[in-house]
């Protein structure tokens, strides 16, 4: 066989190999919401519909959301003031996916996942989900909190001792700076932050300047 006419097929299969996966959709998108492309080093206004890939970032600001919708259909809300990544690799009809929280509030509700993998990860801690309900908290000094909802989430500390343990419903976990990880149960706190969490109102104000131009400022409440 002519070894050229193998060239076409070859560039075809490594264009195929080298694209990017695909692990979800920005399905809202409310006040400041920037977005970092893995290839690119810089910021940008993200766009409601953006197809979200592995490797890529999602920044929000002051009373600020975004959904994303992964293609299992679970969903993460992250909250204003918050940094995530997300990650995702395809291994054979299984999509394995890992968000990393950097800092900020993150709410999911994650499908029952079967073969697949889901993961949080944070500086302190990374958790294994398999279809619960809950959220996270990264607070600046890098510590972790979760909150579970629903079903069960296993835990495990990255630093210090690497404790692990599960966390059920109705529980919170922390992980401080040193590795401790403690589970105790949640309380009407918790579960008052989870509701707050899933909040999606949008407050609107029309301000009208003296030149007569009108602008409509939307902001989560």
């Amino acid at each position: 066989m002519n070894k050229y006419l193998l060239l076409p097929a070859l560039l075809v299969f490594n264009l195929y190999a080298l694209s990017p996966t695909s692990v979800g959709v920005l399905t809202k998108i409310i006040q400041t919401v920037e977005y970092k492309a893995v290839e690119t080093e810089n910021w940008g206004n993200a766009k409601l519909g953006s197809v979200v890939y592995d490797g890529d970032e999602v920044r929000t600001g002051s009373r600020s959301l975004a959904l994303l919708k992964f293609l299992d259909n679970s969903l993460i809300r992250v909250r204003e003031n918050s940094i995530v990544t997300i990650y995702g690799s395809k291994e054979d009809n299984k999509l394995n996916k890992n968000t990393f929280i950097e800092r900020g509030r993150v709410g999911f509700e994650i499908t029952d996942q079967g073969d697949d993998e889901f993961k949080f990860t944070t500086p302190t801690g990374v958790a294994s989900i398999r279809g619960t309900k809950g959220f996270f908290e990264v607070p600046l000094d890098g510590s972790m909190l979760i909150f579970v909802k629903e079903g069960i989430v296993d835990i495990e500390s990255l630093i210090g001792t690497k404790a692990s343990g599960s966390v059920g419903a109705g529980k919170f976990a922390k992980i401080d700076l040193s590795g401790e990880l403690v589970i105790e149960d949640a309380g009407s706190e918790y579960e008052n932050q989870f509701q707050a969490m899933e909040k999606e109102t949008v407050k609107k104000i029309r301000i009208k300047l003296n030149n007569g131009e009108e602008f409509l400022l939307e902001y989560l409440d």
